[in-house]
């Protein structure tokens, strides 16, 4: 978990395992460097974090924070007038025009039902056309809307800043504060299995496809009573052994990656 200030300098940083817990991080963030601030600074993060239920609980922990909409409709949004849209900014060499607005959401929890209202920050970049919203709630520090959309965009903006930039400012081979250590979740599923499980898949559903096909398919004779060898279930049962030879041989493939041979496995660093 990596947080950077708005300059893209890493703050703090912690390892986790896996995918880690971003909302807990956030919020443990802000405990533990509420101390040593004049000012608990925005929280500017991801739409991993959304969802009433984690705003509520940033906002009783008073913390302010600004991130992304979720499930926005971009047609409603290109239907808003165009001069509602009555402040302009320039940034990362692209135009924008924003205004401010209001969401409510409701949270329950612990058998209570909670309603806020969150800042929403419609957001229009003329230089590609694009409009989407951001949310925003600032625990009393008065933010103005184009601070809040200004925080947005220096997270985001046209890339990930931080990591796009890290090799710039910082020496990968540098490790601080921390020793290397094994990781207990070793193994990762290996994608070659996956890949041929598909193949088994699709060999099996047409299979049962020719097998109901030469089940109404009728047999044809020639006039001397053998069988004619260009009939149509003649053609699918050739084609149903052909399959079936296809579908052992992806089975043997399968058995012989799941015992490691010839196969790749990976694990996380």
């Amino acid at each position: 978990m990596v947080t950077c200030d708005i300059s893209g300098r890493i703050v703090d940083f912690q390892i986790q395992e896996g995918k880690g817990d971003l909302k807990t991080h956030i919020v443990e963030l802000k405990k533990n460097w509420e101390q040593e601030l004049t000012e608990i600074p925005f929280m500017v993060f991801d739409r991993e974090g959304y969802g009433a239920p984690f705003f509520n609980t940033l906002i009783e922990n008073k913390v302010p924070f600004v991130t992304w909409e979720k499930h926005v409709d971009s047609k409603k949004l290109k239907e808003l007038d165009d001069d509602r849209f009555t402040k302009s900014f320039e940034m990362n060499n692209k135009n924008y025009r924003i205004f401010e607005g209001e969401k409510t959401f409701t949270s329950e929890q612990n058998g209570k039902t909670q309603t806020f209202a969150l800042r929403k920050i419609y957001l229009w970049n003329q230089t590609s056309n694009r409009r989407t919203c951001g949310l925003a709630w600032d625990a009393g520090i008065s933010m103005s809307t184009l601070q809040c959309a200004q925080a947005i965009l220096s997270r985001w903006g046209a890339s990930e800043n931080t990591f796009k930039h890290l090799y710039d400012r910082h020496p990968f081979h540098y490790h601080p504060g921390f020793k290397t250590d094994d990781s207990e979740k070793q193994l990762i599923a290996n994608p070659v299995i996956k890949s041929i499980e598909k193949e088994i898949k699709d060999v099996r559903k047409t299979l049962d496809k020719k097998h109901k096909k030469n089940s109404k398919a009728k047999e044809v004779f020639n006039k001397d009573g053998s069988r004619r060898e260009n009939s149509l279930k003649t053609r699918l049962e050739v084609e149903i052994s052909e399959l079936e030879a296809e579908y052992t041989k992806l089975l043997d493939k399968k058995n012989s990656c799941s015992s490691s041979g010839g196969c790749l496995y990976f694990r996380r660093l």
